[in-house]
C-alpha cells in the first residue's frame, strides 16, 4: 500500500503571462488565490527505496489537487490568514501564512531568469 504525506499550500494564479517582471508589477497579475494539496510519497524519498527521488516521490497522478474555490485579491490578505490541513478529521497542519518574501516577489523571482528564459504563462499555478 502506497502511503503518503500531504502537506498544504497556498497556490497563486496569474491572470497574464509575465516575463521579468518587476515585483511592484506582479501582484496585478494575479487572477486569485487558492489552496492546494502537496502530496508526497515518502517511501520514494529514501535512498534505500528509490535512490532519494524527490520528484518522483510527487509525480502520481492526482498528487496535487486544487480548489476548490479561486478567491480575488482583493478579497484575501495572506498575512491574515492560516492555512490548516485535516485527513479525516485529524489535524496535520495548522500554520500562519508567514511568508519570508512577499507574494510580488515570489512572482517577480520566478518571472526571472538567465537569457530571459523563465516565463510564466496566463493561468499559471505558482
Amino acid at each position: 500500500m502506497l502511503t503518503y504525506y500531504p502537506k498544504g499550500e497556498l497556490v497563486i494564479v496569474t491572470r497574464n503571462s509575465v516575463r521579468s517582471v518587476k515585483p511592484e508589477q506582479a501582484v496585478s497579475n494575479i487572477l486569485g488565490y487558492t489552496i492546494g494539496n502537496d502530496l508526497t510519497a515518502r517511501m520514494f524519498q529514501s535512498p534505500d527505496v528509490a535512490g532519494g527521488q524527490f520528484t518522483y516521490a510527487k509525480a502520481f497522478d492526482k498528487f496535487a489537487p486544487m480548489g476548490p474555490r479561486l478567491v480575488h485579491p482583493s478579497k484575501f490578505d495572506a498575512s491574515a490568514s492560516k492555512l490548516q490541513t485535516r485527513v479525516n478529521g485529524k489535524t496535520l497542519q495548522d500554520s500562519p501564512l508567514d511568508f519570508i518574501f512577499p507574494v510580488g516577489e515570489l512572482i517577480s523571482f520566478l518571472s526571472q531568469g538567465e537569457l530571459n528564459c523563465m516565463f510564466l504563462v496566463s493561468c499559471e499555478l505558482t
